[in-house]
């Protein structure tokens, strides 16, 4: 998870310790934001350590198109960096986000 700062990180911790207490979350403190960046600088270091990386990043789904671009305007340039190093893998999860309506499964 990438914030700005010190304030932010310990927010964002408080309500990840909140939400999923075992499980580890690493945050990258950019100031001046540029995500993308510093995330595949990460995801490089952890391939070099572990062989086999994989980023979840969020796809952001709103009731009205134009605001799902402006959301999601950083996901493909973030999974299309990744993509050009070996031993990382892109997850993009769907994430609904205000008032949308959820979509029910089908049933069996």
């Amino acid at each position: 998870m990438s914030v700005k700062d010190e304030e932010g990180a310990a927010a964002l911790r408080d309500r990840w310790d909140a939400w999923a207490p075992d499980v580890p979350l690493e945050i990258i403190i950019d100031p001046h934001n540029q995500v993308i960046d510093k995330v595949v600088e990460y995801a490089c270091v952890r391939q070099t350590e572990h062989g086999r990386v994989i980023v979840v990043v969020p796809r952001i789904r709103t009731r009205r198109r134009w605001q799902q671009i402006m959301h999601n305007q950083r996901t493909i340039p973030l999974a299309v960096a990744l993509m050009n190093h070996y031993g990382i893998s892109v997850c993009a999860v769907p994430y609904d986000v205000g008032n949308r309506p959820r979509q029910e499964s089908p049933k069996s």
